[in-house]
């Protein structure tokens, strides 16, 4: 995916040890993220993600193979979105 490639985007990685915070601390580096994507192996997480951002105030979309639900009423794409790691996009800066 050489365009996906070119995009400038920051990464962040969270790696350590079994219970040793890194869910949470990469959840909360997502919702202070003024843009993000949280891609999750399960619909189940992916929806978890959206439910907490949302409640915590975040706008945030959610995208898997099976449903597309965009916070906005008019259908604006928000900065945020959880999705399946299928449905990622990989043209969006």
């Amino acid at each position: 995916y050489p365009e996906a490639r070119a995009i400038q985007r920051k990464i962040v990685f969270h790696a350590g040890p079994t219970n040793s915070g890194k869910t949470h601390h990469a959840i909360q580096s997502f919702l202070a993220a003024k843009s993000g994507v949280y891609c999750g192996p399960l619909k189940l997480l992916a929806h978890e993600i959206y439910q907490k951002s949302n409640d915590a105030g975040v706008p945030c979309d959610l995208v898997t193979g099976e449903e597309r639900t965009f916070v906005d009423p008019d259908g604006r794409q928000s900065a945020h979105v959880a999705c399946t790691i299928e449905m990622c996009s990989v043209t969006t800066p």
